[in-house]
């Protein structure tokens, strides 16, 4: 199965890391790699260093934790995006029960992969590898490909106040 998370509202990820529990929860090997990200002190990453619940977690963010700016796409944004991309096919000989690959909408969305790659991963998915994509805007071909698809649609957000991202709830 193909699960895809999008949309500009909170929760891709978090839901993404709920699907995550459950498949632990029933003894499946779940493997997470977040495009993107780098950040040591969000509370997933926390969880499972502290937990050792045998979760593979790789993150291909930049060190300086600097987000992506789509107008001004650097050399390390590229390389990044193909390292996660390189890690998930490597990923893909453990068979995996679960394998959630964080921010790829994103990564696709500003190009710093090519859809080809992408989909060409997707047919090399094993039989009972359920595959979870995250982030926003999500591409067609992708919504076309996935058996769910679920959009996050922001009503409402502190950050409409001026208020930032909270500790233990955005990150």
């Amino acid at each position: 199965m193909l699960y895809v998370l999008t949309g500009n509202g909170k929760g891709k990820t978090t839901s993404a890391l709920g699907t995550a529990l459950r498949s632990l929860g029933h003894g499946q090997r779940v493997v997470i790699i977040q495009f993107l990200k780098n950040w040591d002190s969000s509370g997933e990453v926390l969880f499972f260093k502290d937990l050792g619940l045998g979760v593979e977690l790789h993150r291909f963010g930049r060190e300086d934790r600097r987000f992506v700016n789509p107008i001004r796409l650097e050399k390390i944004d590229f390389e990044l995006a193909e390292k996660a991309m390189r890690m998930a096919y490597l990923v893909l000989e453990k068979q995996p029960d679960l394998l959630i690959l964080d921010e790829i909408n994103v990564a696709l969305k500003f190009e710093l992969l090519k859809l080809e790659t992408v989909l060409e991963f997707l047919d090399r998915v094993p039989k009972g590898t359920h595959v979870l994509f995250t982030g926003r805007g999500a591409h067609s071909e992708i919504i076309n490909r996935a058996d769910l698809v679920t959009e996050m649609k922001e009503i409402k957000h502190p950050y409409q106040k001026g208020l930032k991202a909270q500790k233990g709830l955005d990150y």
